[in-house]
């Protein structure tokens, strides 16, 4: 990690200290590519280097560039800056406090809950929001205090998630996936941003806010898909399956059922390999165990059947990855009991 931080700081400095070097637009675009560079960095970056102030001091660069970034165009760069000064509060909090930390996730949320709900990346934002809260709430090290024995303070990270959640619970209002899909600006950034909330949705408890975030985010990279933008479907694929986890974990088989069909729709005739096969095997185990508890053995029938035959195809595929594969399968496969005699 030494010589990438080195290679951080050395570009930056030729970024900072010698603007005269490059046009105008060459330099806006140079700066913006070493800040999402950074940020992406930062995601991956091992604990001694977070430890050693590595990354609060790139983190640090990168939030000033953005900012003037940020001033110079609103529309095109303000999830930069929010989405690198989410990153710097947690650390923040490793390296200066919990209290600090949230102080500096608080001022962000309170910038990306103030975004338009047309935004088209104001739902992404929320997401990753709320993965950082709970990042921070891991680092506190201990409870908040109490008043009295009666009346327990209001904890601020409790405060803060049930925001972020409200905000995302917004199942009764119009809800255009395409419109914002059209309207997105700078789509490289949407779909690096897209694709980290994969990552944060893994770590988050299945809630009605995450499920609505997930289809949303489905949503808005299905219509990137329907619009041209083939390797978005990939994106929608994975983030939908995450829906139909996240609905059967909250007992919505309903739903499960429906954000499962979705899957089905995205991916038909389209030839995949193993590890696809994994997820939509997966799929097709969750519709059959909803199905079951909404009493339709024939539909959890033929998807346990369906669910079946594709292990048994990733197991002759030659996947590295096979074994495992077949192993979680098999135990998901025995959830279903005696539909599977």
């Amino acid at each position: 990690m030494d010589a990438a931080g080195r290679l951080f700081a050395e570009s930056y400095e030729l970024l900072a200290g010698r603007p005269d070097v490059m046009e105008e637009n060459a330099a806006r675009e140079t700066a913006t590519v070493w800040a999402r560079s950074v940020s992406r960095a930062i995601a991956l970056l091992p604990a001694p280097a977070t430890e050693a102030g590595v990354a609060d001091s790139l983190a640090d660069r990168a939030a000033d560039l953005l900012a003037d970034l940020a001033r110079e165009n609103a529309g095109r760069f303000t999830i930069d800056a929010l989405r690198i000064g989410g990153q710097r509060a947690l650390l923040v909090a490793r390296s200066r406090g919990f209290d600090d930390g949230l102080h500096e996730l608080e001022s962000v949320a309170e910038q990306a809950l103030a975004l338009p709900a047309t935004h088209p990346w104001k739902v992404v934002m929320l997401v990753q929001l709320l993965g950082w809260t709970a990042g921070i709430a891991a680092l506190r090290q201990s409870t908040p205090a109490r008043i009295d024995a009666d009346a327990p303070a209001a904890d601020p990270i409790a405060a803060l998630e049930d925001r972020l959640s409200s905000a995302l619970d917004l199942e009764g209002e119009s809800w255009d996936a395409a419109d914002l899909a059209v309207h997105a600006t700078d789509e490289r950034l949407g779909e690096a941003l897209l694709a980290q909330v994969q990552m944060i949705m893994s770590t988050l408890a299945a809630t009605p806010a995450t499920y609505a975030a997930a289809m949303r985010t489905a949503d808005i990279f299905q219509a990137r898909f329907d619009a041209g933008i083939l390797e978005a479907r990939a994106y929608a694929f994975g983030v939908r399956v995450g829906a139909v986890a996240t609905a059967y974990t909250l007992g919505w088989f309903d739903r499960t059922i429906a954000a499962a069909e979705e899957v089905f729709r995205l991916m038909e005739g389209v030839p995949v390999g193993p590890g696809d096969q994994d997820m939509l095997a997966f799929v097709h185990v969750q519709y059959a165990l909803a199905a079951r508890a909404l009493g339709r053995e024939g539909e959890a029938a033929d998807h346990t059947r369906q669910a079946r035959a594709l292990y048994e195809g990733i197991a002759g595929s030659g996947w590295d990855g096979a074994d495992a594969a077949v192993a979680a399968g098999l135990v998901r496969l025995g959830e279903l009991g005696p539909i599977n005699a």
